[in-house]
């Protein structure tokens, strides 16, 4: 188990590296977003197997703060990634469709 300062430590570099995120996707830097990504994922798995939950007064509003922190940070760069994902989508959707139009029809060269 992890001590309760270590805890906070990891929560602390998890509302960072959030934030790193949020800048990521605001530059669409996508690269360095992936990469973000998968350290709060592994701070996540820190957690979930050091956590016990068990701190006192202080600790947990600190705590909690932190989590506040992250999921307001987290559902920021969500509604940010949201559309983007739908125009690459729509995009990828065209490529399909041209392809396949290309492939019946026999016409022109299949983009990509």
């Amino acid at each position: 188990m992890m001590d309760s300062e270590t805890v906070i430590k990891t929560y602390e570099a998890m509302a960072a590296t959030s934030r790193d995120m949020l800048a990521a996707v605001q530059a669409r830097e996508w690269d360095t977003f992936a990469g973000l990504e998968k350290h709060v994922s592994e701070l996540v798995e820190q957690l979930r197997q050091g956590d016990s939950g068990q701190y006192d007064t202080e600790i947990q509003t600190r705590k909690s703060a932190l989590i506040t922190e992250v999921l307001s940070l987290h559902r920021q760069t969500n509604d940010l990634l949201i559309p983007w994902r739908s125009a690459v989508g729509a995009m990828l959707g065209g490529v399909s469709a041209s392809r396949r139009l290309v492939a019946a029809y026999g016409c022109g060269k299949a983009p990509g």
